[in-house]
Parts: C-alpha cells; sequence; structure tokens
C-alpha cells in the first residue's frame, strides 16, 4: 500500500523521447501533408511539458536545409521556424568527441547514415526511443517508435 501522499492516481510518469526531423518538418509543413495530426501532437505534448524530448542540435541544421533547399521557403520564413523549433521545449543535446567515436559502431551495426546515428547514440545515452516517420529507422524496432505508438 502506497502511503498517503503517494496515491497510486497522483504518480505520473512523463514519457522521454528522442524527437527527429522527419516529425519536426511536419510541424511547419504548409501544404496537407501525411501525418500532421499525429506529428502535431508530439508537438502539443513537448509544448505542455507532458513529454519530454531530447534531439541532437544537428537537428536544427537538418530542418533548416530542409526547409530552404526542399521546401523552397525564404529566408525569413527559415529563421521564424528555427526560432520556434529552439522555443519548443526540445532539449538540444551537444554531443562529446568520445560519443561521437561511437558512430561508426552504430552505422555498422544499424546500416543507417552517420547523421542518423546521431540520434541513435542520444536515444541510447537518454535510455529512451526515437520517434521518428523514417521507413529506414523504423526497422529498427529496439530503437525506434512511430506517431501512433506515442
Amino acid at each position: 500500500m502506497l502511503p498517503r501522499r503517494l496515491e497510486k492516481k497522483e504518480i505520473e510518469i512523463m514519457l522521454e523521447i528522442v524527437v527527429d526531423a522527419s516529425v519536426v518538418v511536419k510541424w511547419f509543413a504548409k501544404e496537407k501533408e501525411e501525418k500532421i495530426e499525429e506529428a502535431f501532437k508530439v508537438f502539443r505534448l513537448i509544448k505542455k511539458g507532458k513529454v519530454k524530448a531530447w534531439s541532437p542540435v544537428f537537428l536544427l541544421v537538418e530542418v533548416l536545409n530542409i526547409s530552404s533547399r526542399k521546401k523552397g521557403l525564404e529566408e525569413k520564413d527559415v529563421e521564424n521556424l528555427l526560432d520556434e523549433l529552439i522555443q519548443s521545449g526540445i532539449s538540444f543535446q551537444n554531443l562529446s568527441t568520445d560519443k561521437v567515436r561511437e558512430l561508426p559502431k552504430i552505422v555498422s551495426r544499424y546500416k543507417i547514415t552517420a547523421y542518423d546515428a546521431l540520434y541513435f547514440l542520444l536515444a541510447k545515452e537518454k535510455k529512451c526511443k526515437i520517434i521518428t516517420l523514417d521507413k529506414e529507422l523504423l526497422r529498427v524496432k529496439e530503437m525506434t517508435t512511430d506517431l501512433e505508438h506515442l
């Protein structure tokens, strides 16, 4: 039996995730795309503090590249998007050079890019899963989860 001040209904466990660019770019989509509502659910949960989210600082570079090169956003729009992302509630993490030395093992083991391995490395460090829409990453079930399972 739990002490009175820690009654079962009062205990709340916060979900922890690493969020990747495939989810984040949906937050800023201008046109109708698949999985936007599910991605916004993640955004709202992070903003409300219901989900603790991490990402490597590199996510900002990825989103900048996708927004300006693939989506064709103007410089000012990309700047605003990056400001919103920085204020989103995601905790951006720099990886030490010691941690970066682990990347070749991850790349080799999972047959993924070094960029994607950054997310895997962070998820391993934080002892949580990566939330992603990337089908290639989703095949690594022990490291990832999709939006429906949040």
